[in-house]
């Protein structure tokens, strides 16, 4: 009992460690330029024109800049209230190198793997021709941030997360060469020493196992955890650990869930690696939760975006590597084809049955030739083939990251409000959004479309909860069906459309989601996986309370009060 005991507070010790010391030294940077402010007042008259000066010009500048008017207003007006704490945490947060920097090293990252992700044209071609409003997102998608969109992706839903781990669990024991895991959260538990436990095995029979987790589990992992996880014979990165400096790029956060085995078998979706998000530990009442399995060559696009985020702080030598060894297909790899000399496989295939086909057609150009139904149009002199057949889904893994100026998730979302004809369903955790996304929402209502949110009953964070209350009578009054998980907490991050589009993947209805974290989600266009996901959301709406306005003004004056004033902040919280 009494060596429980001390273990525990061994536990406790190594838990409260690094918290202590980062919070310590980050309360001593603040009393320093406290200090520096103090020593200067005798020029006080002087420093405080000069402070208002240079707040209304960087407000001029904020004003002036390519960003979200949210943005703009929330930190604007702690410069004209409060212009020395306003404009040193803007020069910290925005002007210093940090967010950019690393967004910029990350698109350099995805220039990279780009050469190894090529658009099949054909896919994109029959994908038009089943609804140009998608296909020309897609396009988007593709030349703009380098998702290409697959087709005939088995895909499957799972609507809570012990369902998900059970069937991630049986894919990871049947893995052969390579495992790479990238998640947000990582918490010591019944999940996490499943997993482990299947990894450490999987690695004693040979195969390369990469474990990715972002630093801000430091506050909750005893010290040098991942030292331990790399004794189990396990690669394990940190990303972008908390350290005592203030800076900007300790806001930008790895939001992402990615699963990747042997590049055929992928999983995303709102799930960590943590008891509570199984519901084998209760924080919040029941979790509703759930993640998504993709198998087939669109699991490439997930690979490449773990090998980015892996190879963040590499040098360029050992990421070409990377991309040679798990983007490269056996073909181009028989063919000795790296990534300077790489070229579309597609295209090369399609020339050599291009040749043969000529060579039937050489003594009748007129004839029509069968040919394999996946056979890209071509033309030559005398004669055009048309691809025979439609394909059962397209599917597009996609990825965001701060600074991202094409805002690619949000993007989606309102593509997805914007061509809706009958209903938009959606689920998640929070909802603290911006103008976009409000008049989509709201133009969507007016068209005729029915449009239902599911949120939390039972909150994790109660600020950004009373902020989410705040946008509830706008969003009704303009037509917006609002339902309340009362069982618990809601954690799925879902749109589904008209039996036929959807997208699950990491991405909350909030700013640090849409803005500042590195994300990621699955576009599929797929009838069969959008019923499973409505048919979800409907089972779990009949557990849910539909809010009315008279309930919404039951919500306590304060709470409202407070989380309108919040609000104004909301981009920066």
């Amino acid at each position: 009992m009494r060596n429980l005991r001390v273990k525990k507070r061994r536990r406790a010790k190594m838990k409260v460690q690094p918290i202590a010391i980062t919070s310590l030294l980050f309360f001593v940077q603040l009393i320093m330029l406290f200090e520096v402010y103090t020593r200067l007042d005798k020029y006080q008259g002087v420093f405080n024109i000069s402070w208002h000066l240079i707040s209304i010009i960087l407000a001029l500048f904020i004003i002036n800049k390519e960003e979200n008017s949210a943005y703009k207003i929330a930190w604007i007006l702690p410069m004209c209230v409060f212009p020395l704490v306003g404009i040193i945490l803007y020069v910290l947060i925005k002007v210093l190198p940090g967010t950019k920097q690393l967004s910029d090293v990350l698109k350099t990252k995805i220039c990279m793997s780009s050469q190894y992700i090529h658009q099949n044209e054909d896919v994109l071609k029959t994908f038009k021709e089943v609804d140009s409003n998608y296909a020309s997102m897609a396009k988007f998608l593709y030349e703009y941030e380098s998702f290409p969109v697959y087709a005939d992706t088995k895909l499957e839903y799972y609507s809570l997360g012990e369902y998900a781990f059970e069937s991630i669990k049986k894919e990871l024991l049947k893995a052969r060469d390579y495992i790479f895991i990238e998640f947000f959260i990582v918490s010591r538990g019944y999940m996490l020493t499943e997993v482990l436990d299947i990894l450490e095995k999987k690695a004693n029979e040979g195969v390369e196992i990469r474990f990715m987790y972002d630093g801000a589990n430091m506050f909750s992992l005893p010290d040098n955890y991942s030292e331990f996880i790399s004794s189990k014979g396990i690669d394990c990165k940190i990303f972008s650990p908390v350290k005592p400096i203030i800076s900007s790029y300790q806001n930008n956060r790895d939001h992402r869930k990615i699963i990747v085995i042997d590049g055929k078998i992928g999983f995303t979706g709102g799930i960590n690696i943590a008891d509570e998000y199984i519901n084998k530990k209760e924080r919040f009442g029941h979790w509703k939760d759930c993640a998504i399995r993709i198998e087939g060559h669109a699991v490439k696009s997930l690979a490449a975006m773990f090998l980015q985020m892996w190879n963040i702080n590499e040098d360029d030598k050992y990421e070409m590597e990377d991309y040679n060894t798990y983007l490269l297909t056996k073909k181009q790899k028989k063919l000795k084809i790296t990534h300077k000399k790489l070229v579309n496989m597609n295209e090369l295939l399609h020339e050599k049955k291009i040749e043969k086909l000529k060579k039937k057609l050489k003594n009748n150009p007129k004839q029509k030739v069968k040919i394999r139904e996946n056979l890209l149009t071509f033309k030559c002199k005398n004669c055009v083939i048309q691809p025979t057949r439609l394909y059962d889904n397209y599917t597009i893994p996609y990825g965001d990251y701060p600074g991202n100026m094409n805002n690619t998730a949000e993007a989606i979302y309102i593509h997805i409000l914007f061509y809706a004809k009958k209903y938009v369903d959606i689920m998640t955790p929070y909802l603290i959004i911006d103008d976009e996304l409000i008049n989509a929402m709201s133009m969507a209502c007016k068209r005729g479309v029915r449009v239902r949110l599911l949120l939390p009953g039972i909150p994790d964070k109660k600020i950004p909860y009373m902020v989410a209350q705040s946008y509830f009578t706008a969003l009704m009054d303009a037509g917006v069906q609002i339902y309340i998980y009362t069982k618990g907490f809601v954690h799925s991050k879902v749109f589904v459309s008209d039996d036929i589009v959807s997208t699950v993947g990491t991405v909350n209805l909030d700013y640090r989601s849409l803005y500042l974290h590195f994300e990621n989600g699955i576009f599929c266009y797929d009838r069969e996986l959008a019923l499973d996901i409505e048919d979800d959301f409907e089972n779990t709406v009949k557990t849910a309370k539909r809010l009315t306005n008279q309930e919404y003004r039951n919500i306590p004056v304060f709470n409202r009060l407070l989380g309108r004033i919040f609000r104004v902040f909301a981009p920066l919280m």
